[in-house]
């Protein structure tokens, strides 16, 4: 598996680098970073490839790629950012795969799991969605204990 340290050590380590890129040139608009997942926003396609280029130029160890919008939307981390004009909206993001199946309300697990599973997916969802995207993340919630899931059924409720 890895150190337990590993997530801290990598923090600072791209910290280090990351105070270095800064005193290059700050091009971004907007810039977010967890560990070594980065979110950035340009103005254009040359200043994001002028910020890339310099970042990987930082240390021999460090590999950047970067990854475009699409339909004005992009995922980072569990967060679905989608850009409508100079606004951005969030909701939860979830992969292709997901099928819905969590735990089934009637296994052998304690009450208590099966409540905090509906607690935690709740609470991402206030965390992370726009006042405009959080009925529509609720009710996927309500929907997961209500329905037998098949394989690849899940992303109808994405849209």
């Amino acid at each position: 598996m890895g150190s337990p340290l590993r997530s801290a050590l990598a923090t600072v380590f791209v910290g280090c680098q990351e105070e270095k890129l800064f005193n290059f040139a700050n091009r971004t608009l907007a810039y977010f970073r967890y560990v070594d997942d980065t979110f950035a926003v340009f103005n254009n396609q040359d200043d994001c490839n002028t910020f890339l280029s310099h970042l990987n130029s930082l240390h021999p160890s460090l590999r950047f790629t970067h990854e475009k919008e699409f339909n004005h939307s992009l995922p980072f981390m569990d967060v679905l950012v989608e850009r409508l004009g100079s606004e951005f909206s969030t909701s939860v993001y979830w992969k292709p795969t997901i099928t819905g199946q969590y735990l089934r309300f009637n296994s052998f697990s304690s009450h208590e799991r099966k409540i905090n599973l509906i607690d935690t997916l709740v609470h991402r969802a206030f965390k992370i969605c726009s006042k405009g995207k959080l009925d529509l993340e609720l009710d996927k919630i309500r929907s997961i204990p209500l329905k037998k899931w098949i394989p690849g059924t899940f992303n109808h409720l994405h849209s």
